[in-house]
């Protein structure tokens, strides 16, 4: 996996594989015209994000590798840009500085000490809340690292919280981000040590009621 003729391989040799990459391709090749069309209009694309060195004919797992490739560089310039795509609290504190609409965001916390201090406040004043609140390591954003924890007004009992949420937070803040087998492991494992732990808390979203129980969602960010 960390060969960029990996994927290559496999759509050579799986059935499944190709079936998968032909459908991607029907789904880009559907896309070009409105991509075409938002070009027409003015669309800029910030500096940070704009030094991706691109040739014609680049395959997918090298062009992501140069867009690393790029943050890794600016690293020299102080620009950290790359958080907002790897950082949940980064991301988070984004939104909420553009004013794009996310389920409310209780609190953001790079110190552990504060983040048991609001479990702590919550469990006093546990019908002051919806539920299920998620408890997300900004740090972790990688679907293997199991970042993200839901947690019930039952959680936030004494025994609860010791036996349920605070072992995780302590997992969770010593876990280090890592992406690893893939042809840009070594650039992205790079600017992810740039990362420092950190805790969010935040509100379930209700909007669209799609899950037969009528379970509020989190928004996957």
């Amino acid at each position: 996996k960390n060969d960029e003729r990996y994927m290559l391989s496999m759509t050579s040799t799986s059935s499944a594989a190709a079936d998968a990459h032909a459908r991607a391709n029907e789904y880009f090749l559907s896309q070009v015209p409105h991509i075409k069309a938002s070009l027409q209009h003015r669309f800029t694309l910030h500096p940070y994000f704009a030094q991706t060195e691109v040739r014609k004919g680049m395959r997918l797992e090298r062009l992501y590798h140069q867009r690393l490739l790029s943050f890794e560089r600016q690293l020299a310039l102080n620009a950290t840009g790359f958080m907002i795509e790897k950082d949940k609290c980064a991301m988070l504190n984004f939104f909420q500085e553009q004013n794009i609409r996310i389920p409310r965001v209780v609190g953001i916390y790079h110190e552990k000490e504060a983040m048991y201090k609001m479990l702590e406040q919550v469990r006093t004043s546990s019908t002051s809340y919806n539920y299920p609140l998620f408890v997300k390591a900004c740090h972790l954003t990688q679907g293997g690292d199991k970042g993200t924890k839901p947690a019930f007004a039952k959680n936030f009992t004494k025994d609860s919280m010791q036996k349920y949420l605070f072992p995780w937070v302590e997992e969770k803040w010593s876990q280090r981000p890592t992406d690893d087998n893939r042809p840009w492991s070594d650039t992205m494992n790079h600017l992810l040590s740039y990362l420092k732990p950190g805790m969010a808390l935040q509100t379930p979203f209700r909007g669209l009621r799609i899950s037969p129980e009528h379970i509020p969602l989190e928004t996957k960010v």
